[in-house]
């Protein structure tokens, strides 16, 4: 399936910029693997919801829809030309991924909840977070809930040193740093894997300066069953 999806993403990549077209012979390496490794540092269990903010060609959340088939995952995205293909891809006879569900919509006007945000180099972490820690679910109120997990949080794979932003601009103290070299030796880059969890995103979401409550835009959720969906010839 993975060879598929690399396969299927090379192909669109011809006619939509799904992923930047002087990086496309290095999908495995620059952008598979790296997705990859979040299951390195956490394993989705049955049940879990998990969203892509900004997945874009479907990264990370196709390969850890692959990966992890008993968990339910959003792909988000505001460019519905993209996210069509996504849904296309998702749902091909190689793939047959039942447990992608693709969403058109900014990130602001999404008001689901869901145990584990994943993103990838979408943005700056404040500014990330900015448009998207209100979609993370608060923990229980009971202390000993089996479905509260400390694992449970941001996994955002992004270059470079980016403690600055983190510590001096979104005053995020609890956090994981993961070089993905050191987790992928043969694998030469400068991408980490962070990890923020829960009760941070929700800190963080509380004392932004100012909340301005989205004004909900019409959503659409893109499915293998939605007769209205637009196809896109290759």
């Amino acid at each position: 399936q993975l060879c598929c999806l690399c396969l299927s993403l090379k192909s669109w990549n011809l006619k939509v910029n799904m992923i930047s077209r002087k990086d496309i012979d290095s999908i495995v390496p620059n952008h598979i693997v790296p997705s990859m490794s979040i299951s390195l540092v956490n394993r989705f269990s049955a049940g879990d919801s998990v969203i892509d903010v900004g997945t874009g060609g479907g990264l990370p959340g196709l390969p850890m829809a692959i990966l992890f088939p008993d968990t339910q995952f959003t792909l988000l995205d505001s460019n519905r030309k993209k996210m069509t293909i996504v849904q296309e891809i998702a749902s091909s006879a190689d793939l047959n991924l039942p447990n992608v569900r693709v969403v058109v919509s900014r990130a602001e006007d999404h008001l689901e909840k869901y145990d584990y945000m994943l993103g990838r180099a979408v943005s700056a972490v404040p500014s990330f977070l900015g448009f998207s820690s209100h979609l993370i679910r608060s923990p229980s109120n009971h202390a000993s809930s089996a479905h509260d997990s400390p694992r449970k949080g941001l996994y955002y794979v992004k270059g470079g040193d980016f403690k600055h932003e983190l510590e001096e601009e979104a005053g995020i103290q609890n956090y994981t740093l993961h070089a993905i070299s050191n987790m992928v030796p043969s694998l030469l880059t400068d991408k980490q894997l962070l990890f923020i969890p829960t009760a941070e995103i929700i800190s963080f979401y509380h004392r932004k300066e100012s909340i301005t409550v989205p004004t909900v835009k019409k959503e659409v959720n893109i499915s293998r069953n939605n007769s209205n969906k637009r196809s896109i010839k290759k």
